[in-house]
């Protein structure tokens, strides 16, 4: 008995995290930033299209014990003009939950997020870009299941990027956005997980929201570094009919810091970028169940043509 009731603790535990953060990289906005920093590149040799690749893998641990994990990879597809934009990112991982008592897996796709945007110069130094992102659910969302990788809810929201050209060798960028995710029934449908009294729940992850500074180093015209902190915001949080456990946790604050190095090169007169990424941080917000640390390392490499 009392082996049984450990084991719904530790579901609830991992219930609240995953509701405070969904698992996702589509939507995560370190690496999605940097990679479009490949947009200015050699834009005398012009070609509208870029195919990205990104290897990725992450790792978080949370106070109360819980150890999470995924890897797997990202496929981009840009198509680019100097004034306008279009992307598509799919994804996919094998996300892992981990306690001392048990270990739950689970292999999916992430959300298909599309976003489009236009930019325009601001004075001689200066730029801009408005974007609007959609987000598109793979799969029904497997909140009551613990482990799932995407949201598993539509989204949607603005995004706007600034950048300043300090010299031809050093830059300042800016990004904030927010995405509301549209309300959803989950089901629990695993038999060997904990019951509740109600068959279908209304989940509402609420409005997830960034703020990103970043300054980006260039040498040898090729070559760039660049440092940066995101703040994220997930707020507005919401099950129905309310499980007690839950009812608390309706603000979540996390800290990034990242870099990441980025070579530009040609093989056979066709455009190539490697980005090596690795962003590190915490969770301030909330105080049970939140993220003592978290990890991401990528690797991307992309063609232009």
């Amino acid at each position: 008995m009392f082996y049984r009731y450990s084991v719904i603790s530790i579901l609830i535990a991992l219930y609240c995290s995953q509701l405070i953060a969904s698992i996702s990289v589509v939507y995560n906005m370190r690496i999605s930033v940097i990679t479009r920093q490949l947009l200015t590149y050699n834009q005398s040799d012009h070609h509208p299209h870029i195919l990205i690749e990104t290897p990725f893998g992450q790792f978080r641990r949370y106070n109360e014990g819980t150890r999470e994990s995924d890897g797997g990879t990202i496929s981009t597809y840009i198509y680019y003009q100097p004034s306008h934009y279009f992307s598509a990112d799919v994804a996919f991982a094998r996300i892992t939950h981990q306690n001392e008592n048990i270990s739950i897996a689970r292999t999916q796709m992430d959300d298909i997020l599309l976003t489009g945007g236009y930019g325009h110069a601001i004075k001689e130094r200066g730029r801009i870009a408005y974007s609007f992102l959609l987000g598109i659910p793979t799969h029904r969302d497997y909140f009551l299941e613990v482990v799932q990788f995407g949201s598993g809810h539509f989204g949607v929201g603005p995004q706007l990027d600034t950048a300043y050209r300090i010299s031809s060798e050093n830059t300042l960028f800016g990004a904030a956005r927010c995405i509301y995710f549209i309300p959803r029934k989950a089901e629990q449908k695993d038999p060997c997980l904990p019951s509740y009294d109600y068959n279908n729940y209304k989940v509402r992850l609420g409005c997830l929201a960034d703020l990103l500074v970043s300054y980006m180093k260039t040498w040898h015209t090729t070559n760039r570094c660049e440092i940066g902190y995101d703040a994220t915001l997930g707020f507005a949080e919401s099950i129905s009919p309310c499980i007690p456990q839950l009812s608390d946790f309706k603000t979540f604050i996390r800290h990034s810091f990242f870099g990441a190095y980025i070579k530009n090169f040609y093989i056979n007169k066709i455009s190539n970028s490697i980005i090596l990424g690795l962003s590190s941080g915490f969770d301030s917000r909330p105080k049970n169940f939140r993220a003592l640390y978290h990890m991401t390392g990528w690797l991307s490499w992309s063609v232009t043509f």
